[in-house]
């Protein structure tokens, strides 16, 4: 008897079925990316190049926070260069543009 119930408990268990979900979420390879917060640079290669060559020595806030004119910049730049900056002429030139069109004294 036992044995009986025990082989109809284990049959009915089989036949339970349990929902798909809704909708599958999108393979981690074909989601968008993530768009930046409003109000931050724009993910443009001058803005990258300014992240990835800057940040190596100081914090990016040092640059973010300051207001120079383009000649003005492109002096800081030079003396950064000076100090150790490894960038060639027109990477220097699009951070110079970068920092001039983005934090440029008004």
């Amino acid at each position: 008897m036992i044995r009986g119930l025990m082989l109809v408990v284990a049959g009915l268990s089989l036949q339970i079925e349990v929902p798909a979900p809704a909708t599958d979420p999108a393979p981690v390879d074909q989601q968008k990316p993530a768009s930046p917060p409003p109000g931050s640079a724009p993910a443009d290669g001058k803005h990258e190049l300014f992240q990835q060559k800057c940040s190596t020595c100081h914090g990016l806030d040092v640059a973010e926070t300051q207001s120079h004119t383009a000649d003005e910049w492109r002096e800081i730049v030079a003396r950064m260069r000076g100090n150790g900056l490894t960038v060639s002429d027109d990477e220097a030139g699009e951070i110079v543009s970068f920092l001039a069109d983005k934090h440029g004294a008004s």
